[in-house]
């Protein structure tokens, strides 16, 4: 992106540091970028309220910590969406038939969840984590990928191992996969700022 624009005895280019310098959006592109490499699950806050580009409404940190993990929701959703359109492109240079599934939108999910299952129906809550600390939730296209569901986080929930059971073997399956679905696009336009479109 900028890297062709840079002085390696002085940093950016003169017009590319002015834009960075000068403009909103560009900020904004530098901390999506920035956010989804390095802070991705971190609270970035007060990275967007430095450069002044938390939304004007948001007045309580709780409000702040949601517009910024929102932002980052979106820009992986973002991500996640030119991954579909290009998927085949991608499919025709494997050499593989398997699958190929965005990572960003399994992130995006993980991310939306709050490390808990989005099942409503869910009975438990999974307090324990995996040896990396992540939650134990499994991500689960409730359209299934391999008879052409989207691969993307409004079709997409985070469940815990049990609710994951019981959507793909259990004998009431067919009767939360509509509940699963509804609750996942619930999440999605809450988090995407779609309610209501």
């Amino acid at each position: 992106m900028w890297s062709g624009a840079l002085n390696v005895n002085g940093g950016l280019a003169e017009p590319v540091y002015n834009s960075v310098r000068d403009s909103p959006e560009v900020q904004s592109a530098a901390v999506r970028v920035l956010v989804d490499t390095y802070f991705l699950g971190a609270d970035a806050t007060e990275l967007l309220a430095e450069l002044g580009l938390l939304p004007p409404t948001v007045t309580s940190p709780v409000e702040a910590s949601f517009a910024a993990l929102s932002a980052a929701y979106k820009h992986l959703c973002t991500r996640a969406d030119i991954f579909w359109r290009t998927r085949d492109t991608v499919r025709a240079e494997r050499t593989t038939s398997d699958l190929i599934r965005s990572r960003d939108a399994r992130r995006a999910v993980l991310l939306r969840s709050g490390g808990r299952c989005e099942n409503p129906r869910c009975a438990g809550d999974v307090q324990d984590r995996t040896v990396r600390g992540e939650p134990i939730l499994e991500i689960d296209h409730v359209r299934d990928l391999a008879l052409g569901g989207p691969d993307h986080p409004a079709q997409m929930i985070a469940l815990c191992p049990n609710c994951h059971a019981i959507k793909t073997r259990g004998r009431t399956h067919e009767e939360l996969r509509p509940v699963l679905l509804e609750a996942a696009r619930q999440k999605h336009d809450e988090w995407s700022g779609s309610l209501g479109s």
